[in-house]
């Protein structure tokens, strides 16, 4: 009966072993390996482990960073229900300048988003001043906070670890993921740890091919019984000649009837580089993120680009920021003002388009008199200009109710110029 023996971790089969060696215990889904066990381990662990695979670490990268960079302001809405800027508002400060004495705004925004995705949740304690204003918004660790429901309430405490009590509903911003009851958002890396786990394995696997070149795969056929000496001979030898990156492509020389048999596939043939791309692709669904932005090479037309960046704004970018700017402007800002001042996040300029695009749009709104020349400037983050606020519209342009009467008039006009009134 044949009995395996390892040269190199390689099986080595012989036809008259009859004494059994030690071996390592290989990984499978009953044994799995330390690395994959981190995977399905404790929470920080996951997050851990889950920031090593580079999909998804260039997803919450780009996520949280696209938020952070956008421009918020606080508006004053008028009687006439124009807005104005409402730059010396606390909130507005709080929001684009310093929300605490060691973060700025990018940074605040940044670390929100990033445990909003990552956790679920996202938390802030609202500090004021005896005016009640808001003057500091102090992130915490999802980890140090515990959300609780009351029932008879039907309102939401928290209990910050290391603080004696509860903190209101009104005392903590709080940007919840996507969940189940509309109290707690759901970890996403908990959700996706299998197609992370995955990821894992891929780059776990690439990484033992290329450190020990798995391409020679195989297994050493001896004619005979290897003593202990003789088999530890062999391996060393083995290892010594041919093991390792450095030593790829040198020819093996074989005496005494060894024989050399493959064993496994190569890269080409496991299809590893269409599975690591499958995974980006996997990855990149979970984030709600076109494959592209985290550099998938996926084969896309540049006008398709540009279109998918547009839904990148549209249909990953704003269900966030309105998640924001419904928390904001319901902790931060009083009934009464409420009524008045809210904050928002501008996303125009992200959704211009090129140039000509955005020339054409402009020209539309500017001969209705949507925009005026200034409002254009705004837009396109330049200077305004003195006179540049008045609007103007097409003179050719008439209410419906009033046309009759305007071609009546313009008929009269030009037979009046055809055929002047005497002058007695």
């Amino acid at each position: 009966m044949k009995k395996e023996i390892r040269v190199l971790g390689i099986p080595v089969y012989t036809v008259q072993e009859t004494e059994t060696r030690s071996q390592t215990p290989s990984s499978s889904t009953a044994n799995p390996p330390a690395w994959l066990l981190d995977l399905k381990g404790s929470s920080s662990a996951t997050k851990e482990s889950a920031l090593s695979v580079s999909a998804y670490f260039r997803g919450i990268s780009l996520l949280s960073s696209s938020v952070a960079s956008l421009p918020i302001k606080v508006f004053q809405r008028g009687t006439d229900d124009r807005r104005t800027p409402a730059r010396n508002h606390a909130v507005h400060r709080l929001l684009s300048r310093r929300p605490n004495s060691y973060m700025t705004s990018y940074v605040w925004r940044q670390l929100m988003m990033v445990n909003a995705i990552g956790e679920g949740n996202a938390y802030s304690i609202i500090i004021r001043n005896r005016n009640y204003e808001p003057i500091e918004l102090l992130p915490v660790a999802p980890a140090d906070m515990e959300v609780i429901f009351e029932e008879k309430t039907r309102t939401k405490v928290f209990r910050w670890r290391g603080y004696e009590g509860f903190l209101g509903d009104e005392d903590v911003l709080h940007i919840v993921g996507l969940g189940f009851d509309g109290v707690k958002g759901k970890s996403l890396v908990s959700v996706m740890r299998r197609a992370l786990g995955v990821s894992s394995s891929a780059d776990q696997l690439a990484e033992s091919f290329f450190d020990n070149h798995a391409n020679l795969g195989g297994y050493l056929k001896v004619p005979g019984k290897l003593d202990d000496t003789a088999y530890t001979r062999l391996r060393e030898s083995w290892t010594n000649r041919y093991a390792g990156p450095s030593k790829t492509g040198s020819t093996a020389i074989l005496e005494g009837g060894t024989e050399y048999q493959k064993l496994g596939i190569t890269f080409q043939e496991g299809q590893f580089s269409e599975i690591r791309s499958f995974q980006v692709i996997d990855i990149a669904r979970f984030l709600g993120i076109q494959p592209h932005l985290l550099f998938s090479n996926q084969r896309d037309s540049r006008a398709n680009i540009e279109h998918q960046g547009i839904e990148f704004v549209t249909f990953t970018l704003q269900p966030w920021v309105a998640n924001f700017e419904e928390e904001i402007n319901y902790k931060l800002f009083s009934e009464i003002e409420s009524q008045r001042y809210y904050a928002e996040f501008e996303l125009n300029g992200l959704l211009r388009g090129d140039s000509s695009a955005r020339g054409e749009y402009y020209q539309k709104l500017f001969s209705v008199g949507a925009l005026s020349p200034n409002d254009i400037n705004a837009l396109e983050n330049r200077d305004s200009f003195e006179g540049g606020d008045q609007r103007f519209v097409q003179g050719a342009y008439v209410p419906l109710d009033m046309i009759r009467d305007f071609y009546a008039q313009k008929t009269k006009d030009k037979d009046e110029k055809t055929n002047p009134t005497p002058i007695d």
